[in-house]
C-alpha cells in the first residue's frame, strides 16, 4: 500500500443529506427504534381497520408516522441545508492521508490532523464517515467518488480498518443499554399477554 493516499473533496448539499441518513441508519439503536416504531404503526393501523376509528390510536399512528418521517427524511435535509450555506463546508479540500496523520489544505488553510481526532469510521454505499472522538454524532464526510480507482478506495478502506480495528468493542459491550431496553420490553409484553390470557 502506498505511504500516502491523496484525493480532493468538494461536498454538496446532497452529500450532507445522504451521509446523515447513512449515519443514522448505521446505528444499531436507530435501527431497532425504527423497526419497533414501524411495527407499532402497523399494529395501530391494523387495530383501526378491525375496531374502527379510535381517537387515541389514530392520534398515535399519525404522530408516530410524522416522527418517523421527520427523523429519517426531513431532519437530515434541514441540517444539510444549514451546513451547506457555510462556504467553508462546500469548499474544495485536498487530503493527504497516511498511517501517521492526515493533512487537509485549501486556499484558506492547511491543517495537520492526528488520528486521535477520530474514534471510528462508518462505511456506507457512497461514503466513508470519520466519526469524531469528542462528539460521536459529528463526522467528516469522504465521498467514494473522490478516489481515482477502486484500488485507491480499497487502500483507504484498509488503512481505516488498520487504524480503528483495535478500538472496536464487541457488540454486547457497545449496546448494553439497548439490550437492557429490549429485555425489559420483552418482559413487559410477555406479562401483558399473560394478563390478557388470564382474564379471558
Amino acid at each position: 500500500m502506498n505511504n500516502t493516499i491523496r484525493f480532493k473533496t468538494v461536498l454538496t448539499k446532497e452529500d450532507f443529506v445522504k451521509a446523515s441518513r447513512g449515519y443514522l441508519l448505521s446505528q444499531t439503536s436507530n435501527q431497532v427504534f425504527g423497526v419497533l416504531l414501524v411495527l407499532l404503526i402497523l399494529g395501530g393501523i391494523l387495530g383501526l381497520l378491525r375496531n374502527g376509528i379510535e381517537p387515541s390510536i389514530f392520534i398515535f399512528v399519525v404522530l408516530a408516522t410524522v416522527g418517523l418521517v421527520y427523523s429519517y427524511f426531513i431532519s437530515p435535509a434541514i441540517g444539510a441545508s444549514t451546513i451547506s450555506q457555510n462556504a467553508e463546508w462546500s469548499s474544495a479540500y485536498n487530503w493527504s492521508v497516511s498511517e501517521e496523520d492526515i493533512v487537509i489544505n485549501s486556499r484558506a488553510v492547511e491543517a495537520k490532523i492526528g488520528w486521535a481526532l477520530f474514534q471510528d469510521f462508518i462505511e456506507t454505499r457512497e461514503y466513508f464517515l470519520l466519526v469524531h472522538s469528542e462528539n460521536k454524532n459529528s463526522f467528516q464526510i469522504i465521498p467514494k467518488r473522490v478516489f481515482k480507482s477502486t484500488d485507491q478506495e480499497g487502500e483507504f478502506r484498509q488503512l481505516l480498518k488498520a487504524r480503528f480495528e483495535k478500538q472496536h468493542k464487541p457488540f454486547l459491550a457497545r449496546n448494553r443499554l439497548l439490550i437492557l431496553f429490549l429485555f425489559i420490553l420483552v418482559v413487559v409484553n410477555v406479562f401483558a399477554m399473560y394478563i390478557l390470557v388470564a382474564n379471558r
